[in-house]
């Protein structure tokens, strides 16, 4: 049997993408922890859904986003460490590019998400600006998410 070479993996090319913010709303929930394999008493969530449209790159400008993001305790310092010494993040979230819509999902610091809201509130973080790989087949893994109060698009 004859095997055909594998194709090179292309080199990644990276992107920013900028979403203007519309809207958002908190979300809040506190529960007993019903989880098997989690030594928790409560299980705690804390959750920031943004509306936004993309302004950049023009191929997708826009389109109307929704952001989720929510908060996470032990983000910073993750369990999968105690087992997995080496074990390293692929991303801080995940992007996906649909024909009418785009989504962001990302976990964020938990001490971070209360000044994160009054960003949001005070509407001092206007702009969502992501950093990462450019989309391929419909996602890419962001490696930096940042909240700016203006963006200027020429220096993109």
């Amino acid at each position: 049997m004859i095997r055909k070479p594998r194709k090179k993996k292309p080199d990644e090319i990276y992107q920013t993408y900028i979403f203007e913010i519309t809207d958002w709303e908190p979300g809040y929930l506190l529960s007993l922890n019903g989880g098997k394999h989690d030594d928790q008493l409560y299980w705690e969530h804390l959750s920031a859904r943004i509306t936004a449209k993309c302004v950049f790159p023009t191929k997708y400008a826009g389109l109307p986003t929704k952001i989720h993001l929510f908060a996470d305790r032990n983000m910073l310092n993750p369990e999968i460490l105690k087992y997995e010494k080496e074990w390293k993040p692929l991303c801080v979230g995940s992007l996906r590019v649909e024909a009418a819509e785009v989504h962001y999902d990302a976990a964020i610091p938990y001490d971070i998400m209360p000044s994160l809201l009054a960003m949001l509130a005070t509407e001092r973080g206007r702009y969502v600006l992501l950093h990462g790989a450019s989309v391929r087949r419909g996602k890419s893994l962001c490696q930096s998410f940042e909240i700016q109060r203006t963006v200027n698009l020429d220096d993109y």
